[in-house]
This record gives structure tokens, sequence and C-alpha cells, in this order.
């Protein structure tokens, strides 16, 4: 090997160690519904909105430091999945991770509620079709629960 092809090793290596390291951290922190996001959510993400397919198996590999040759498209994909900077996975200032981590979850706390919201609306909109009795049923089912939970 050159000494440019040592160099280039080496500065691959030190990226994906701090990439593997980056990813590991902003998973385990980012949370829906109270439990890490599984890597077949983030992957299916991946593909429907930035059209970039990487198996959960990779993405597990990247987290544990088996695999550290991430391409841009999945790097800078997951960095706006995440909502934090390209260079969040790189960088060793660890002022801009803690403010990434800040955005990170911001963003996963918008996207919570952005989910309730879409649920809510899913919600009234069953509830508008159904017809009389059906809603009845419902209406007698919500009184009985909040009895219940007024007791607790």
């Amino acid at each position: 090997m050159t000494a440019g092809a040592d160099m280039k090793q080496l500065l691959g290596d030190i990226i994906g160690e701090r990439f593997s390291e980056r990813f590991r951290r902003i998973v385990e922190e980012a949370r829906e519904n109270g439990d890490r996001l599984p890597f077949a959510k983030i992957t299916s993400d991946l593909k429907t909105y930035y059209g970039v397919e990487v198996s959960p198996q990779h993405l597990s590999r990247f987290m544990l430091g088996q695999s550290s040759n991430p391409t841009f498209a999945l790097v800078a994909s997951l960095a706006d999945y995440f909502s934090v900077p390209v260079d969040y996975f790189t960088t060793e200032d660890e002022g801009k991770i803690a403010q990434a981590h800040a955005r990170s979850q911001k963003a996963t706390h918008q996207r919570v509620m952005e989910q309730a919201a879409e649920a809510r609306r899913e919600m009234t909109d069953a509830l508008l079709a159904l017809d009389d009795e059906a809603f009845a049923s419902v209406r007698q089912f919500i009184e009985a629960w909040q009895q219940v939970a007024r007791r607790r």
C-alpha cells in the first residue's frame, strides 16, 4: 500500500468509527411511543421518503461498528431523517453534537405530535361514518370507560 492509500484507509476508519458511535447514539435516543425506533421502520422510511435502500441488518452492523462504509446518500438521508446536520456523524465538536441531539429530540416530538393529530383525524372520520346505532354504542362504551377511569 502507498502512503496515500494508508492515509485514506486511516481516515475512512476514523470516520467509520465516528459514524457508528454517532449512529448508535442517535438511534438509542430516538423514540416512538417510548420504544427505540426499530430498524425495519427506519429502513422503510428511508426507502419511502428518500429512495435509499438499506437493510435492517446493515443498519445493525453500522450501529455495532461491524460496517464502516456508509454511502453519502445514506448518511445524508439519515441526517435528514433524524433532523441533524450531515457532519453530526463525523464531527468531533461536542457542542455541535449536543445541538444536533436537541434538534433530533424536538423533531421526534414533532413527528409524534403529527402522528397523534393524524390518528385524531382518522378517528373523527371513522366516527362520522357510523350510523346512529353504532355511534350510540361507541358513546356508551366511552362513557363506561370514563366512569371506570374516574374510580381509579
